[in-house]
Parts: structure tokens; C-alpha cells; sequence
């Protein structure tokens, strides 16, 4: 395994224990590609991949378009388990420029409306990085650039600049809404893979996100006040232990790429 691919996929361990995505025994026997779970894992993956359906998606059963996220679950998994072929149909499909590829996961453009949605371009950048395919251009579109386009900065009036936002286009108009710490957490894994990831995105993202006692918000207020500021107005955020698992993946890998000052987080 690249040792990039690797990185990437030690930091999301907690991060796919936190979704719910796999059982705990998968994720840390696929984490130790030699390690004595290896066959189970692959065994796993296999499973997997046989429930694909025969254009490489994971069926949804609430909506007509498939299982997008959970599809880039599976690609995660796969690979950590060390049988990244079975994850090439799903990549296959994701790379499609049309209905149903990526692109209809983290974009949406229909009735005089364009949405992106941070949270689902981060996580697909991040699985193109894993697979070993170009972020660059994947499916006829940079992904990095769209990441990194969706860091805001204060003149675009945001609360809170240097983080990862969804943006909304309507009647000419533009509005930006925060990502959760999910989305804050896999835009600063998959740029920390392509090393495209700026300190102060990192700073950004632990001042307001991490709570003094160490855990961590899975939302950040939309005044832009930090966990520290709503406890001293006198509202204490409630931890979110999947947030702070995510977090602590996220740090991992930005140390682990060269972002400094995060050992105190």
C-alpha cells in the first residue's frame, strides 16, 4: 500500500468507528494489514463488494439515487483491508461524469438552484486520494480546488473565516452555511493528503470546535462564538464523542503531513 494511502486510512480508523460504518473488530484488524485479523478482514471486504449491485452502488432504500456515502464507506474499508480491487467498481461509478457519479453526491443543480455540500466533497476527494485516482481530475472535475474553494475567508462575510462551508446559489445570490465538525474533519484529512492544507484552516478548526476540557462540538455556533466563548455566556456545548473521534483522526493525519502546533489539541 502507498504509504500516502496508508496515512490517510490510520486517520480515518476512529473516524469510520465513529460513523457506525463498521464494527470496531473490522476497522482495527483492517488498520494492521499484517496483523493476525488480516484474513477476517479480508473475508470482510469481501463480503462487501457482494453486495454491490451490478453497476458498483449500494442501493438506497429511501432514496431513488444510490447509497453515496456508505458506497465511499466500502472503498475505505476495502482498501485498509488490503483488497482495493474490490473497490474499483464503486470507484468506476463515482468517476462517472453523469448520473450516477460523484458529482450527484456533493452537487446538486436544478431549479434555478446550485448547491455544494462540503461535507460529501471532502469525503469523496478523500476516497479519490485513497483509491489512487487523480483529485485533480476525477469524474472532469478538481477537487481539491472545489475543497479548497469552499474555505472561506471574512469578506465573504462568514462568522467564522478559515473554515470549510456549503455554499448555495440562488437568483444570483450566494450564502455560505458552516460544515459540522464531520465535514470540518474529512476537509482537513483529504487536503492533509494532497498537502494542500493551510495552518490556519487547522487553527481554525480546534479554536472553534474544541471545547477546553478536550472534546469536542459536532456543530460550531453561527455567531462564530468558540466552545470557550458559549461557556464563559454561560452555555456549555454538550461533547459529541463522534465529533472528537473524527477530530483526533483529523489531527493525527494533519500532524502526520506537517501541520504544526496540534499536539496541546
Amino acid at each position: 500500500m502507498h504509504r500516502r494511502a496508508r496515512r490517510l486510512l490510520v486517520g480515518l480508523t476512529a473516524s469510520l468507528i465513529a460513523m457506525g460504518s463498521l464494527g470496531t473488530g473490522v476497522v482495527q484488524s483492517a488498520s494492521a494489514a499484517a496483523g493476525p485479523n488480516a484474513a477476517e478482514a479480508q473475508q470482510a471486504a469481501i463480503w462487501m463488494a457482494a453486495q454491490l449491485d451490478d453497476s458498483g452502488t449500494f442501493p438506497n432504500p429511501d432514496l431513488p439515487a444510490p447509497d453515496y456515502g456508505l458506497m465511499i464507506d466500502a472503498v475505505f474499508a476495502m482498501h485498509a483491508a488490503g483488497r482495493p480491487e474490490l473497490a474499483s467498481p464503486i470507484m468506476d461509478n463515482l468517476g462517472k461524469p453523469s448520473d450516477p457519479g460523484a458529482l450527484n453526491f456533493w452537487r446538486y443543480q436544478g431549479a434555478g438552484i446550485e448547491t455544494i455540500t462540503v461535507g460529501a466533497l471532502a469525503k469523496t476527494t478523500l476516497a479519490i486520494e485513497v483509491s489512487g485516482r487523480n483529485p485533480r481530475d476525477f469524474a472532469g472535475v478538481d477537487h481539491v480546488h472545489e475543497l479548497e474553494q469552499s474555505i472561506r475567508q471574512a469578506d465573504d462575510g462568514v462568522a467564522a473565516p478559515e473554515l470549510f462551508y456549503n455554499q448555495t446559489i440562488e437568483g444570483g445570490a450566494t450564502t455560505f452555511s458552516m460544515g459540522n465538525g464531520f465535514d470540518q474533519a474529512f476537509g482537513v484529512i483529504a487536503l492533509s493528503g494532497v498537502d494542500r492544507l493551510p495552518d490556519t484552516v487547522t487553527g481554525a478548526y480546534v479554536t472553534h470546535f474544541q471545547c477546553p476540557a478536550g472534546y469536542w462540538m459536532i456543530t460550531a455556533d453561527l455567531t462564530g462564538r468558540t466552545c470557550a466563548e458559549l461557556i464563559d455566556s454561560g452555555t456549555t456545548p454538550a461533547p459529541d464523542r463522534d465529533a472528537t473521534a473524527m477530530a483526533l483522526s483529523a489531527l493525527l493525519t494533519a500532524r502526520d503531513s506537517g501541520a504544526p502546533g496540534l499536539g496541546a489539541a
